[in-house]
């Protein structure tokens, strides 16, 4: 496999103690990099991806594209 890869994880607790089933997808940064705009974000931080689009719209300012 060639180009750049990210991975995005999810894990947690059932509440219980417990953990739950991790799946993990992965991501080459090209695709990522589509993420990039006033509607949508996902950013990649030591190789894990992020969707931070719900907080676009909480910081209080104007971004400017």
């Amino acid at each position: 496999m060639s180009g750049s890869m990210a991975t995005a994880e999810a894990s947690g607790s059932d509440g219980k103690g417990q953990e739950v089933e991790t799946s993990v997808t992965y991501y080459r940064l090209e695709e990522v990099a589509k993420r990039n705009s006033l509607k949508e974000l996902w950013l990649v931080i030591h190789g894990r991806v992020y969707d931070v689009t719900r907080f676009l719209n909480e910081s209080g300012s104007v971004v400017q594209a």
